[in-house]
């Protein structure tokens, strides 16, 4: 979708950013790269069952270092 927009996608300091700037592209504000990230949440439906004890909502931040 960037590049299709003109922008470009590159890996920078060891981690894959949008105009060697931004490392996602689901946002909310960086003006000065609103042509290429959109403020839309890509999302995911879940059953949650009654023995279910907790709910994380959480960033790649965390799921990076997480395990399932």
């Amino acid at each position: 979708r960037v590049e299709a927009l003109g922008g470009y996608v590159d890996c920078s300091r060891g981690v894959w950013r949008i105009q060697e700037s931004l490392a996602v592209t689901r946002g909310i504000g960086d003006g000065h790269l609103k042509e290429f990230v959109v403020a839309e949440p890509k999302t995911r439906i879940v059953r949650i069952e009654s023995d279910c004890e907790f709910l994380i909502l959480a960033s790649d931040g965390l799921w990076d270092k997480v395990r399932d």
